[in-house]
């Protein structure tokens, strides 16, 4: 009993000021340029290699994602002010299902006005009405650093296999 009564009162709330276990770690400026170009690497690598093994043709657009236009379509272009509805699919890059868009329940983005994917606003207008692509984005294109709070884990790279349903100004 003594000696947990020692125990307990060894372990008390005594701070240290040297003790500085749960502060906030600071970094340089060049340690996160290093870790986010070393991520950004990683992310480029398992993209290559998903494209690879599924046989994909892509290209990788100035914006930093890639994609692989299966139809450019035709009809109306898509501009900054346009809603576009899509149907399709968003998976993680490991194949994981995410979403699927309908034609009953489309999804609905007002471009460059819209809380979504970043880089979704930058990708759709290389598309027009009917058009078909596949779109690889990495996570700082994607859902970010936290993911989007449902389906989506923190720092996921996502593949959209999307075809514009309509688009309205």
């Amino acid at each position: 009993m003594l000696a947990a009564c020692i125990l307990l009162l060894s372990c008390g709330s005594k701070s240290n000021p040297q003790d500085n276990r749960f502060a906030p770690t600071r970094y340089s400026k060049e340690t996160m340029t290093e870790v986010n170009r070393y991520l950004s690497e990683k992310d480029k690598e398992i993209i290559e290699g998903y494209a690879r093994r599924n046989k994909l043709n892509i290209a990788l657009s100035e914006s930093g994602f890639y994609y692989s236009i299966l139809s450019d379509g035709s009809g109306k272009a898509i501009t900054q002010n346009s809603v576009v509805s899509i149907t399709g699919t968003l998976n993680l890059i490991d194949g994981t299902p995410c979403y699927t868009y309908t034609a009953e329940d489309p999804k609905i983005i007002a471009i460059a006005k819209s809380p979504e994917i970043t880089g979704l606003h930058i990708a759709l207008p290389m598309l027009k009405e009917n058009g078909h692509a596949i779109f690889i984005f990495p996570p700082n294109l994607a859902f970010g650093l936290l993911g989007d709070g449902n389906k989506v884990p923190p720092r996921s790279t996502i593949v959209m296999n999307i075809s514009i349903l309509s688009i309205e100004d």
